[in-house]
């Protein structure tokens, strides 16, 4: 076949065991045929076989289904540079036993199959042809006794000559993965128990809250009321309804009201008592100066100069 075309599905009636049309698609990179004994794994590569060269793989082998009513043929669909190619076998029934091949293009034009294919004038289909989705592989340098005939088929077909050396690395990989789950295991266990810790300290002092709670009711304060009673915290502070723009308010923005009327509140205290103290302190002072005078004192003291003395 010449290079470049590419079984792209295949349609088998009438060929030995298929009783009727079928299509099996064949676009993947590696096609694997699985089956039970008897289901037509090896019927489809003999299809494929006779589709292409028009023999099976024995001289004069029997390829129709005589119980079936139709013709026996086989369509091959050909992919190549995105032009689909259509070559279909038919079995001329009758003494000589021949087949009819019909190349045509995607758009139905017949070409000859020499002209289009000439290596399938000169390729035998022999045993060789089995594999025909990729060429055939060296084989393995070392056949391992643990693998079966089906696995050593898949490692020449991937063109694996050191199947040993990849189930090492396999076997690497595995343990470099088990190693990771492990860690990642830890991590997990680890953070887990981190935060069971924070649960339990939470419970703690959930628990210490509600046996010794701050509240005058046996129930938690609901957040209305407290909310309410931050506002009546507001007013016996100032000695005024919260302003307005309180109104509907959290929680937190009442309770930063509440303490900025209340550290208002102590500086204005703090000022009266200034005041009040300086007050006094004159009103001593005057108290001392006027006993100094009745008492017609001349000593010089410490105070004379607040007395008015000179």
């Amino acid at each position: 076949m010449l290079e470049g075309f590419r079984i792209k599905a295949v349609t088998i009636e009438g060929f030995k065991g298929f009783m009727k049309p079928r299509e099996i698609g064949l676009e993947g990179d590696h096609v694997f045929l699985l089956g039970k004994n008897g289901n037509g794994k090896s019927t489809i590569i003999e299809a494929i076989r006779w589709g292409l060269f028009g023999s099976a793989r024995r001289p004069n082998e029997i390829v129709a289904n005589w119980d079936y009513t139709g013709r026996c043929r086989v369509e091959i669909k050909l992919l190549k540079e995105g032009k689909l190619w259509n070559l279909r076998r038919t079995l001329i029934r009758g003494a000589s036993g021949g087949s009819d091949p019909v190349l045509t293009d995607e758009e139905g034009k017949v070409y000859p199959v020499g002209e289009i294919m000439p290596q399938l004038d000169s390729v035998d289909a022999g045993e060789g042809m089995h594999i025909i989705f990729a060429a055939q592989s060296s084989p393995l340098r070392r056949q391992p006794e643990d693998l079966t005939s089906f696995e050593r088929t898949v490692f020449n077909h991937l063109g694996l000559s050191h199947p040993r050396a990849l189930l090492s690395q396999v076997d690497s990989f595995l343990g470099e993965q088990e190693a990771i789950e492990v860690s990642l295991g830890k991590q997990i266990t680890d953070a887990r128990k981190e935060l069971d810790d924070q649960i339990a300290t939470s419970t703690q002092r959930r628990n210490i809250i509600l046996n010794s709670p701050s509240w005058d009711s046996v129930h938690p304060p609901t957040m209305p009321r407290s909310q309410n009673k931050a506002r009546q915290l507001i007013t016996d502070i100032t000695l005024e309804s919260p302003d307005e723009s309180l109104d509907g308010a959290s929680l937190d923005a009442l309770i930063d009201s509440a303490q900025t009327d209340l550290a208002n509140k102590s500086n204005q205290g703090q000022d009266g008592l200034k005041k009040h103290s300086q007050g006094s302190k004159n009103e001593l002072t005057g108290w001392m100066c006027f006993s100094a005078v009745r008492g017609k004192s001349t000593q010089r003291g410490p105070n004379s100069k607040k007395c008015g003395r000179s």
